[in-house]
């Protein structure tokens, strides 16, 4: 992969989206189960891909919306375990008083 043309984590994150599968999708042809990528169909389209700079810039701006998706699913998690130990301390003390 030529890394001037298209940064390597870019074209990662590109593959994985539903564009890139209609992408690949009209470069298909082919019964239901007998689809295959036609590759002159497929490598005929045109697409318009930002700069180097902007790719890098977009990969980085996911990095980041994944290491703060990661906090907030951390964070949710330790939430929950709070919760869930607050309720079990409130009836661990009602239990014990009516025992009393």
């Amino acid at each position: 992969m030529d890394e001037k043309i298209i940064d390597k984590q870019f074209f990662l994150e590109l593959t994985s989206t539903n564009w890139f599968d209609d992408l690949c999708n009209k470069g298909s042809d082919g019964t239901t189960q007998r689809i295959r990528l036609q590759k002159t169909k497929f490598f005929n389209q045109e697409i318009n891909l930002p700069t180097l700079t902007m790719k890098k810039e977009i990969v980085s701006r996911l990095k980041s919306i994944k290491q703060f998706k990661k906090l907030i699913e951390k964070t949710s998690y330790y939430a929950d375990d709070l919760a869930k130990s607050v309720l079990d301390k409130a009836f661990e003390e009602k239990t014990n008083k009516e025992v009393c």
